[in-house]
């Protein structure tokens, strides 16, 4: 097969990001299996109650809280691909202990709760792991393509999860599901070596720093109406659905009977309709233009035209760091400039003011910056408002 046939079959994207797309799918596929055969696991064969299954499942979600805030920083202090590893071979080593307690006959519910939150940190960290190694793999032109495919394959995983979980538990045992998730990390990690990828710029800030990116980065967050909203929309929703996944399972389970492959139906059935908006979202992208544009870039280029200009802000003191140690260690302005999403002007620009001038903080923004001309007229202006 030649090269070009090669770029057709993958959607024009580079065979790399194929292979780091392939592994990712089957860690979430494999994941998906154990957010149903877990707390499976734990009403079949510890008899576990609506309190305990609900801990179990806060355990899996509660990482998301306390990891968070600090998972961005260590992924810009460590090699992407080294994080990736690590996580792997941890949770694969870490959901086999499930089964092989079982065989020893010696599980018990503060294991479940203790693999559930060790998993779940982890998890947390190398999902933003993933995220900052697309753009190193795949470049800023087919980001977007390269993003609604990953979208897409989360949706897929998603539903098709519970279903593979269902057969699984229902032929096997919830812990041979559990073990085959635990296959599917170290599959995951086996693909990951095949990828190439490029070295890039991590922050060199001192570990004292960490607090003030922690709390720059929540500045940032809340600080912006929009990403407020979604944070805490999504926040709410975590919140609600977690609660409600305990109570249903063991609705579907003890109240009305069903066996695991039955259950894994009804939950696969509910993922559909992210496959469906996940897979219109793919289309759109194909049909709006190649990929200079797509719908969710014209919305978000409608959005910032419909912003008043008084809402402009100045990129972070911490991000034009993060680019000139990119620059300082090796990489082309425009190089940097890709890896942060940033223009390549910008990074000229910063670069430039950092020789000229020693430093690189952003300018007062606003105001009369030329001149005193309101000075002038300020008794006119004292009459008028008083």
């Amino acid at each position: 097969m030649s090269r070009r046939n090669c770029s057709a079959v993958i959607g024009g994207l580079p065979r790399s990001y194929l292979a780091l797309l392939v592994g990712q799918t089957i860690s979430l596929l494999g994941s998906n299996v154990t957010m149903l055969a877990l707390p499976l696991t734990a009403i079949t064969l510890l008899d576990a109650g609506p309190a305990q299954t609900g801990v179990l499942l806060a355990c899996s979600r509660a990482p998301c809280l306390m990891l968070s805030l600090f998972a961005g920083v260590i992924v810009d202090r460590l090699p992407h691909r080294r994080i990736l590893l690590t996580a792997n071979v941890v949770m694969a080593a870490t959901l086999a202990t499930i089964p092989l307690s079982v065989g020893l006959g010696h599980l018990g519910m503060v294991q479940l709760y203790a693999t559930s939150l060790l998993v779940g940190g982890v998890a947390v960290i190398a999902d933003l792991a993933y995220l900052a190694c697309i753009p190193i793999v795949v470049d800023r032109s087919r980001l977007v393509r390269a993003q609604s495919s990953l979208e897409l394959s989360q949706a897929i995983a998603m539903a098709a999860g519970p279903f593979l979980a269902g057969w699984l538990v229902n032929a096997l045992s919830a812990p041979t599901a559990i073990l085959a998730d635990s296959v599917s990390f170290l599959l995951a990690a086996a693909l990951l070596l095949l990828v190439p990828m490029r070295s890039a710029g991590r922050s060199t800030a001192a570990s004292c720093a960490v607090l003030c990116q922690v709390a720059e980065g929540l500045a940032g967050v809340f600080g912006n109406p929009i990403l407020r909203a979604v944070t805490l929309a999504t926040a709410t929703f975590i919140f609600c659905h977690t609660a409600y996944s305990a109570a249903f399972l063991l609705h579907l389970t003890k109240d009305l009977g069903f066996d695991s492959r039955i259950v894994g139906v009804v939950l696969g059935i509910g993922a559909l309709g992210g496959v469906v908006g996940a897979a219109r979202a793919f289309s759109d992208r194909n049909e709006s233009g190649g990929d200079s544009q797509n719908g969710a870039s014209q919305i978000q280029a409608a959005c910032w035209r419909g912003r008043p200009a008084c809402m402009a802000r100045a990129l972070s003191v911490d991000l034009r760091q993060r680019v000139i140690a990119a620059i300082d260690g090796g990489m082309s302005c425009r190089q940097a400039a890709e890896r942060f999403g940033v223009s390549a002007a910008s990074a000229i620009r910063w670069r430039g003011r950092l020789k000229e001038v020693g430093d690189i903080v952003p300018k007062r923004q606003g105001g009369d910056r030329k001149s005193q001309r309101i000075e002038a007229h300020s008794q006119l202006i004292l009459e008028a408002v008083t």
